[in-house]
Protein backbone atom coordinates (compact mmCIF):
# COMPACT_ATOMS: atom_id res chain seq x y z
CA UNK A 1 0.00 0.00 0.00
CA UNK A 2 1.08 3.63 -0.69
CA UNK A 3 2.26 5.97 2.43
CA UNK A 4 -1.38 7.85 3.49
CA UNK A 5 -0.53 11.70 2.44
CA UNK A 6 -3.93 12.66 3.07
CA UNK A 7 -7.49 11.65 4.48
CA UNK A 8 -10.96 12.45 3.43
CA UNK A 9 -13.87 12.73 5.81
CA UNK A 10 -17.66 13.31 5.28
CA UNK A 11 -19.11 15.35 8.24
CA UNK A 12 -22.56 16.36 9.05
CA UNK A 13 -23.68 19.78 9.84
CA UNK A 14 -26.73 21.85 11.56
CA UNK A 15 -27.23 25.09 11.51
CA UNK A 16 -24.78 25.85 13.80
CA UNK A 17 -21.46 25.16 11.36
CA UNK A 18 -19.28 24.64 14.68
CA UNK A 19 -21.60 21.29 15.86
CA UNK A 20 -20.36 18.60 13.75
CA UNK A 21 -19.91 14.98 13.43
CA UNK A 22 -18.70 12.11 10.64
CA UNK A 23 -21.50 10.20 9.95
CA UNK A 24 -20.88 5.89 10.04
CA UNK A 25 -22.55 3.32 7.72
CA UNK A 26 -23.69 -0.17 9.60
CA UNK A 27 -21.85 -2.42 7.91
CA UNK A 28 -21.30 -6.50 8.93
CA UNK A 29 -18.58 -5.62 10.90
CA UNK A 30 -20.13 -2.68 12.77
CA UNK A 31 -20.24 0.95 12.53
CA UNK A 32 -17.69 2.07 9.94
CA UNK A 33 -17.11 5.64 9.76
CA UNK A 34 -16.99 7.94 6.72
CA UNK A 35 -13.60 8.44 6.23
CA UNK A 36 -10.72 7.48 3.33
CA UNK A 37 -7.29 7.74 2.15
CA UNK A 38 -7.85 8.45 -1.84
CA UNK A 39 -10.89 9.94 -3.98
CA UNK A 40 -11.76 6.44 -5.39
CA UNK A 41 -12.89 5.45 -1.82
CA UNK A 42 -14.43 8.94 -1.60
CA UNK A 43 -16.46 8.41 -5.04
CA UNK A 44 -17.42 4.65 -3.28
CA UNK A 45 -18.92 6.41 -0.31
CA UNK A 46 -20.94 9.36 -2.19
CA UNK A 47 -24.36 7.10 -2.19
CA UNK A 48 -24.23 6.16 1.43
CA UNK A 49 -23.52 10.07 2.10
CA UNK A 50 -26.15 11.11 0.35
CA UNK A 51 -28.39 8.46 1.96
CA UNK A 52 -27.23 9.79 5.80
CA UNK A 53 -27.95 13.29 4.65
CA UNK A 54 -31.52 12.41 3.95
CA UNK A 55 -31.79 10.04 7.13
CA UNK A 56 -30.44 12.74 9.29
CA UNK A 57 -31.71 15.56 7.76
CA UNK A 58 -28.67 17.46 7.32
CA UNK A 59 -26.10 18.94 5.08
CA UNK A 60 -22.45 16.81 4.62
CA UNK A 61 -19.43 18.21 3.66
CA UNK A 62 -16.37 16.12 2.43
CA UNK A 63 -13.13 17.46 3.70
CA UNK A 64 -9.50 16.97 3.19
CA UNK A 65 -6.96 16.95 5.53
CA UNK A 66 -3.12 17.06 4.38
CA UNK A 67 -0.72 17.37 7.36
CA UNK A 68 0.35 14.11 8.90
CA UNK A 69 1.74 13.88 12.40
CA UNK A 70 2.62 10.56 13.92
CA UNK A 71 1.61 10.72 17.22
CA UNK A 72 1.94 7.10 18.88
CA UNK A 73 1.66 3.65 17.85
CA UNK A 74 -0.20 0.81 18.75
CA UNK A 75 2.55 -1.89 20.05
CA UNK A 76 1.57 -5.87 18.91
CA UNK A 77 1.80 -8.23 21.95
CA UNK A 78 5.20 -10.16 20.30
CA UNK A 79 7.22 -6.74 20.01
CA UNK A 80 6.19 -5.06 23.71
CA UNK A 81 9.33 -4.31 26.07
CA UNK A 82 9.27 -5.97 29.28
CA UNK A 83 8.23 -2.92 31.57
CA UNK A 84 4.74 -2.75 28.98
CA UNK A 85 1.59 -2.47 31.31
CA UNK A 86 -1.77 -2.29 29.99
CA UNK A 87 -1.98 1.62 31.30
CA UNK A 88 0.88 2.35 28.26
CA UNK A 89 -0.30 0.64 25.47
CA UNK A 90 0.74 3.58 23.14
CA UNK A 91 4.12 4.78 22.60
CA UNK A 92 4.45 8.77 22.02
CA UNK A 93 6.86 10.35 19.97
CA UNK A 94 7.90 13.47 19.72
CA UNK A 95 9.41 13.53 16.29
CA UNK A 96 7.20 15.40 13.65
CA UNK A 97 8.95 13.43 10.72
CA UNK A 98 8.05 10.08 11.63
Amino acid sequence: MPKITEMFCFASYGKDEDDEGIPTMLTRFGPLPMVGADMDLVSLLLPQARIAANDLGRRIRIYKFTCREHIGEIIPDSERPANYTSETPVRQTADPAV
